[in-house]
């Protein structure tokens, strides 16, 4: 079982907002699109995604904590010796069993000695036959159904995921022909089908920003605030953060507009190459 906290790099007791955090910080250090696609920064890109998705949602984490807790209790001590090529506890465990196996035989026999020598036995191990075929039937079952299911959601999330991407390359090309209208649906369809797979949240905030983009080219600058507001969310870079501060301007909220410009500013600082946009949006709008 992979482990989210050491993925993110936080404690087990992290608040959600000690999550979104770390979450930030790295999706921005490993997205893809930061390093020229490469493969290793792409599979960790996934592992920070999957790891947020979980620890972030409080149900979803109870669950994980619990498998994780309930895995650990074998993966500590008992794995340890395992890995360590100890055989105390297996023999220990190997004389446990050989003692009881002793004892029951011992007590079989004094109540084979009470009452009928055979029928008891015979009893139960007819008993432990049928546990046992019964068991094996139910497992076959299971692995049947679990299979089959597997199969179909695999083919429901590729097909999602096909009809994400085409809306989002549709509306790409429609606000780079500056058809904005016709954008602004491309990108609602990809936002819809991308909310379908929980591990393209990261896809999401890019459909919100590009329709950000397609609003704020037709001055519609609360539906872009509201598209920034989400973007920035998973993407909290500069540049979403100058956007959303050019929209607070331009509807008169002159505060709101200087905040996310100091907080582009900040945000600036960590990014490569460094553009200092934003320390000329302060100099322009809030002196």
């Amino acid at each position: 079982m992979k482990d989210y906290y050491y993925i993110l790099g936080i404690d087990e007791n992290a608040s959600a907002e000690e999550v979104k955090k770390a979450y930030r910080k790295l999706s921005l250090k490993f997205h893809p699109d930061k390093n020229d696609g490469d493969k290793f920064f792409e599979e960790r890109f996934k592992e920070i995604n999957e790891a947020y998705e979980t620890l972030v949602d409080p149900e979803k984490k109870r669950i994980y904590d619990f498998s994780r807790n309930s895995s650990s209790e074998y993966s500590g001590s008992d794995k340890q010796e395992e890995y360590n090529g100890s055989s105390n506890n297996n023999t220990s465990n190997s004389y446990n069993t050989n003692k009881s196996h002793e004892d029951n035989k011992n007590n079989d026999s004094t109540k084979s000695y009470k009452g009928s020598p055979s029928g008891d036995l015979n009893k139960k191990n007819k008993n432990i036959k049928t546990i046992l075929f019964v068991t094996v039937v139910v497992g076959f079952v299971l692995f049947f159904l679990f299979n089959n299911t597997s199969i179909s959601n695999n083919k429901t999330f590729e097909e999602t995921t096909h009809s994400a991407f085409e809306w989002e390359n549709k509306g790409v090309q429609n606000l780079n022909n500056k058809e904005y209208g016709t954008a602004i649906i491309d990108f609602t369809n990809s936002i819809e089908e991308f909310k379908k797979m929980n591990n393209y949240i990261l896809r999401v905030g890019g459909s919100y920003g590009y329709r950000a983009d397609c609003k704020y080219a037709i001055k519609d600058y609360y539906g872009a605030i509201n598209d920034l507001n989400e973007a920035i969310k998973i993407f909290p870079w500069s540049s979403l953060y100058s956007k959303r501060g050019l929209c607070y301007y331009y509807i008169g909220e002159k505060i709101s507009a200087c905040e996310d410009f100091s907080q582009s500013a900040d945000a600036e600082k960590n990014e490569e190459p460094r553009s200092y946009e934003a320390e000329k949006l302060i100099e322009t709008y809030c002196k």
